[in-house]
């Protein structure tokens, strides 16, 4: 009937995951940065405008592998389930990977013209189209080996990828540096795929004597329309992105030239790959958004955004205050418009992390399909905006609209979509991601403030990036050691919480004062036998509320007991399941109608009961209270070891081990000293009637707290005395609906 405190969070990432992912990122990003300075440095503003273009139209041909990728690390997670369908899917798609590269490849080729006519220097140099075939070629192997990525995704081992990523920056890197100056954008063309072949073949030999999804030549034949369906939307948005977003070099590049198209390519690269970081970090999380209860999924949603936009915050906040000084150090100099570009950007992508969150609940539901009209008519709008305020305001023209664009659709119209389906209410979603961002933008610019009078432009970025690195591991290190804090403080702030804790104080201190008084000595069992009075709560039972729950009280060692059972509004069947059991220590009551408790499934969880618990403690004539869920059972000895315990050390409350069902079948004991969240199930205590003055908070869920561990809290932070004894006193069952849902109900 209660919660229990002993629920943990399934869906947040490890740590070590989370660092793991952050090395492929790392070595994606330093690989990435390595490319544009050695052909920057090498070949100069122009070419490079020349290489972003061509970079541009890449990102059109990836568009297939978003949907594909996500696909596939969603049926990995779910295969590792023994999801059979999954399993089919998974070959299935393999098989389209494979013919989706050898078509990019010949697009490649067929529109190798493409970029030179864009630019209005084709007939003068030929060689951009041999440089735009080598780049159609290594996004076709890109896409040959990207199941073998996808699949070390789905199965959380971020560490194997990481070593693969590690493996192509190395080799990529090292091929650029030394072809690129030798020939220029052909070599580093060349270079990109040298490095591409090498990365794919590591993640290939690290996924074989593992899991290999193209293991099997068979796939069921109707699993392809499901994996198109699937990937279809993804293809969709990715299509859109690439129109609204990567069209901006292009435009730039036509209405004003190569030069004028590096210039502004450059400017965009650095806060995409702090963005990229971010979005790495965040897919961490998916394999287990993926299997996780939907109950669940509004609360990792929640926190997930919140902190990434934070962090993001930060670090985004601190590349557009620097952007001067990390351009002169880059590629040796800042021109107004990449200086401009730069911060625009920066702000750009912070507006999509929260977004990306919710798309990740969205994508792991397979309801990612109610975006693609949104993004469509976005990248619609991006388009024109962009043409109209180049021609208006210049070259930075297109990077304004992409901001006014995505302001509109990943503040507004995204969250209203998605923010339901993800299990979050918008007006609870929103407010503390607009918070974390004006606080993260703040801080990073604070840092920028604080380093400005440092002459030298690598000390002000060494200073900087030294001090952010510092509030963003802070704030990570609270997220992720800390996430029951974390989502504390989230309710603390935006769901009322602050007013439960006033009002908890208020109730301390009353109860302190009654503790005060003085408290019964220690005495042995043998001369007092005191009333303990067993309270169950229980709504829609049915027959195991009697046959396990009150059947385990009425067989306790300690006979000294009464039963009071309060039906929260139940129905008939459990009534009478109820009454069926011929007692006279037994006493039933209905409440008239159910307790008012929150809409959402998880915090009505948390406090789900509360009602019919308080309402026992008015009718308990028990001297000691002895709380018992509708689904559990006590052992037989549960009262007298817990009652001995009080009574010889002068305790207010003991309690004990439960033997806990975390799987159907499989039990785990659960409880130890000192008292703490995951340590003392709701059934496990025994408490004197002195507290009956603390009841069951229903607004406990305003702090993210289970009902039963906030009481426990208050009771200590008040004084009572609590005390443990070592030994299994209940069996708490995982129910049905737990299985299925992820809460009780």
């Amino acid at each position: 009937m209660a919660a229990t405190a002993v629920t943990r969070s399934a869906a947040a990432p490890g740590l070590g995951a989370v660092a793991a992912h952050g090395a492929v990122w790392l070595s994606l990003a330093a690989y990435g940065f390595v490319t544009s300075t050695v052909v920057f440095r090498s070949t100069g503003q122009a070419d490079y405008g020349v290489w972003a273009t061509i970079a541009a139209i890449r990102s059109a041909l990836l568009i297939v592998d978003g949907g594909l990728a996500f696909g596939v690390t969603r049926d990995v997670a779910l295969a590792t389930t023994g999801d059979e369908d999954a399993v089919s899917r998974l070959r299935m798609a393999a098989r389209v990977y494979a013919v989706v590269g050898i078509v990019v490849a010949l697009l490649g080729v067929a529109f190798a013209w493409v970029p030179g006519a864009l630019l209005g220097i084709g007939p003068s140099r030929p060689e951009i189209a041999l440089i735009t075939i080598l780049i159609a070629v290594e996004t076709a192997l890109a896409l040959a080996f990207a199941p073998a990525n996808a699949s070390l995704r789905g199965m959380g081992r971020f560490d194997l990828l990481a070593v693969a990523s590690l493996a192509m920056a190395v080799v990529g890197s090292l091929l650029l540096v030394w072809w690129t100056p030798a020939w220029g954008l052909v070599g580093a063309a060349a270079a990109v795929v040298g490095g591409r072949v090498v990365g794919g073949g590591v993640s290939l030999a690290l996924l074989f004597p593992r899991f290999l999804v193209v293991r099997s030549s068979s796939a069921a034949a109707g699993q392809l329309s499901r994996v198109i369906r699937f990937a279809g939307p993804m293809w969709a948005i990715a299509i859109a992105s690439a129109v609204g977003m990567a069209t901006d070099v292009p435009i730039v590049g036509a209405l004003f030239g190569a030069g004028v198209a590096g210039a502004y390519g450059i400017g965009a690269v650095i806060p995409m790959a702090v963005a990229a970081l971010m979005f790495v970090l965040l897919d961490t999380a998916f394999p287990r958004l993926t299997t996780l209860a939907r109950a669940s999924v509004g609360h990792v949603v929640r926190i997930l955004a919140t902190v990434g936009t934070l962090v993001a915050a930060i670090a985004l906040g601190s590349v557009a205050a620097s952007a001067s000084d990390l351009l002169t150090i880059w590629v040796g100099g800042a021109s107004d418009l990449a200086s401009r570009v730069t911060g625009i950007y920066a702000l750009v992508w912070l507006i999509n992390v929260p977004v990306h969150v919710l798309v990740l609940a969205a994508i792991a539901r397979g309801q990612h399909g109610l975006l693609v009209p949104v993004v469509l008519g976005e990248a619609v709008v991006n388009i024109g905006l962009s043409l109209a305020l180049a021609v208006m305001v210049g070259p930075v023209g297109p990077a304004l609209a992409t901001l006014a664009t995505l302001a509109v659709s990943n503040l507004l119209l995204v969250p209203a979509l998605l923010a339901r389906t993800a299990g979050v209410s918008l007006v609870r979603f929103l407010p503390p991601i607009l918070v974390a961002g004006i606080i993260g933008l703040s801080v990073g610019g604070l840092v920028r403030l604080s380093v400005t009078p440092l002459a030298n432009d690598v000390l002000r970025v060494g200073v900087h990036a030294a001090l952010a690195s510092a509030a963003i591991a802070i704030v990570g290190a609270a997220a992720f050691r800390k996430r029951t804090l974390a989502q504390r403080w989230l309710g603390v702030i935006f769901d009322g919480g602050w007013r439960v804790l006033r009002r908890e104080a208020s109730e301390r201190r009353a109860m302190a004062t009654t503790l005060s008084w003085p408290r019964p000595k220690a005495r042995s069992t043998q001369s007092a036998s005191p009333l303990v009075t067993v309270r169950i709560a229980t709504y829609n039972r049915g027959p195991i509320v009697a046959e396990r729950a009150i059947a385990s009280a009425l067989a306790q060692t300690y006979r000294n007991i009464e039963v009071v059972v309060v039906g929260d509004h139940c129905d008939e069947a459990t009534e009478r399941a109820v009454r069926s059991v011929h007692d006279s220590r037994i006493r039933f009551e209905n409440l008239p109608q159910r307790g008012t408790y929150p809409d959402d499934p998880m915090f009505r969880w948390m406090v789900a009961g509360a009602a019919p618990m308080n309402h026992a403690l008015t009718l308990a004539r028990g001297e000691w209270i002895a709380p018992l869920d509708d689904d559990d059972e006590f052992t037989t000895d549960h009262v007298e070891l817990l009652l001995e315990a009080c009574l010889t050390r002068g305790l207010d409350v003991a309690y004990g081990k439960a033997d806990m069902e975390v799987r159907p079948g499989e039990w785990m004991p659960v409880g130890s000293w000192p008292p703490a969240p995951g340590e003392i199930v709701h059934a496990s205590v025994l408490y004197s009637l002195r507290l009956r003055a603390m009841p069951h908070n229903v607004d406990s869920w305003r702090l993210n707290e289970p009902g039963d561990w906030n009481l426990w809290r208050r009771m200590l932070g008040a004084g009572a005395r609590f005390g443990f004894v070592d030994r299994v006193v209940v069996r708490h069952y995982l129910e049905y609906r737990e299985v299925v849902s992820g809460v009780p109900r």
